[in-house]
């Protein structure tokens, strides 16, 4: 089921000398089973704009409606929408709080009044996901794992609770190389085992053109772009105009295109343009010195 907002606006202390309009009409929608990158500048309403769509945070006009629930309707079951909607904060290994990784990622799931056959299979299936062995970790504190692991045990927590939508605020944020390569990998294989709805803030360019099949992006509270990431990335100078950067690849096509070379769009990952170069080379074109 998809996400859809409409003039979505949030003011947060109104009639108060500190009232701040963080979103301003914000309409769009996100269609079941899509992969979403949230990408603007500090404080153009990113964080805002998510947290309506688990109840966090309620319209101040507007309508959200997730999964069927109006969040910003009298007498919304909110309790039922978390449950379909989970949303990982950014560092959130610095929520953990169990004494073991499994009484961890148990919290929600038992809170739900699952039986312990239950809880335990979403607990051994969720660690699986994330890449941690739960007999091997399982009964390990996570203030005893590195940052990386105690990401995933975070991550687990959340997918314990089997949600249709996944919303990650940050998730590579501080992990070195090979965590935000695994992460990324594990977000692309929920997404394409479970068909999970996802939307990922990010402030990594590279990162939103591996895995988004959507960009949205933000800026003093509006939606000003919502668009493939082909479309958006093409926008180099409007991006640049808002504070943000665009991949290195699509950075590379222009140079190229500057020189003659006769680039496709859409060339965003490192892939994608060594399988261009290549087909070029071995072509033998004009083009592929």
């Amino acid at each position: 089921m998809s996400i859809v907002i409409e003039k979505l606006t949030h003011i947060y202390m109104p009639g108060t000398p500190f009232e701040t309009t963080a979103l301003r009409s914000v309409s769009l929608t996100v269609e079941d089973g899509s992969f979403v990158g949230v990408i603007g500048h500090t404080g153009s309403g990113k964080s805002t704009l998510v947290q309506h769509m688990n109840g966090l945070l309620r319209p101040t006009s507007g309508r959200v409606v997730v999964e069927g629930i109006d969040v910003g309707a009298k007498g919304a079951d909110l309790r039922a929408l978390r449950q379909q909607v989970g949303l990982v904060f950014q560092y959130p290994e610095y929520q953990l709080f169990e004494e073991t990784v499994s009484r961890d990622v148990a919290f929600g799931p038992r809170n739900l009044g699952l039986s312990e056959a239950e809880v335990a299979r979403r607990v051994e299936e969720a660690l699986s996901r994330v890449g941690i062995d739960p007999g091997e970790l399982g009964a390990r504190s996570p203030f005893e794992l590195s940052g990386g692991q105690r990401r995933r045990v975070a991550l687990a927590g959340v997918l314990a609770m089997e949600p249709r939508v996944l919303i990650l605020d940050e998730p590579t944020a501080g992990l070195d190389p090979e965590g935000r390569s695994d992460m990324l990998r594990m977000m692309r294989e929920l997404r394409a085992r479970e068909g999970t709805t996802i939307l990922m803030i990010s402030h990594n360019m590279d990162e939103v053109a591996q895995v988004a099949d959507r960009v949205l992006v933000m800026a003093h509270g509006e939606a000003i772009l919502y668009d493939t990431p082909a479309n958006v990335f093409a926008d180099a100078r409007r991006l640049s105009g808002l504070g943000l950067d665009v991949p290195l690849m699509a950075r590379l096509s222009d140079a190229l295109r500057r020189r003659g070379v006769t680039v496709p769009r859409g060339l965003l990952t490192l892939d994608a343009m060594e399988a261009f170069i290549l087909e070029r080379t071995g072509r033998g074109g004009r083009d592929a010195g």
